[in-house]
């Protein structure tokens, strides 16, 4: 391996760096926003009472112990 080859590999990876970084910028811009937790829960049929009940308790958990998380709301 000749040092040209070794130079262009570095400046490649250097730049993928650099593109991977500046990529990643607006993201954590977004960090302010809320986080949301989705729940698979039955609505419906024969399970639908536990689904419900499943809502209920999510929902008092929060409303005991607050809906921040390291001063994020969920």
């Amino acid at each position: 391996m000749t040092k040209h080859e070794v130079w262009d590999r570095r400046k490649f990876l250097g730049s993928a760096a650099a593109a991977v970084t500046v990529a990643t910028l607006p993201r954590r811009a977004l960090a302010a926003d809320p986080v949301r937790i989705g729940l698979i829960i039955p609505k419906t049929g024969p399970f639908a009472s536990t689904g419900k009940q499943l809502e209920a308790a999510c929902r008092l958990y929060m409303q005991k112990n607050g809906d921040t998380v390291t001063a994020r709301k969920i």
